[in-house]
């Protein structure tokens, strides 16, 4: 399945996708509760690229913390499980950057 299926499937238009995570970030604060959002892994084919921008834009319009998972280092292709999935190696780097990021 290309990058292109995937994001078919996934059937969410980025103006609706920014919307919606703008309300459960506004949500989320008037709750007191502290927000951190995490950018989207990049695709080969850059279909991700615009929801990880919708990501970072959120961020900084609510004032969240924001994890950029494009700046985490990996090397290709042995942090990738498969085609699209990032494997145990990468996937521990991320954490630690979320981990960083909560102050943990």
């Amino acid at each position: 399945m290309t990058d292109a299926e995937i994001v078919r499937l996934r059937a969410v238009p980025l103006a609706d996708f920014e919307r919606d995570l703008a309300a459960m970030v506004a949500l989320a604060q008037a709750a007191g509760k502290r927000v951190l959002l995490v950018g989207v892994i990049a695709t080969a084919t850059g279909e991700t690229d615009d929801f990880d921008l919708a990501v970072e834009r959120t961020a900084d319009a609510h004032g969240t913390g924001f994890v950029d998972v494009r700046a985490v280092p990996y090397t290709l292709p042995d942090d990738l499980a498969d085609a699209v999935h990032h494997a145990q190696a990468w996937s521990d780097r991320i954490t630690a950057a979320i981990a960083q990021a909560l102050g943990t």
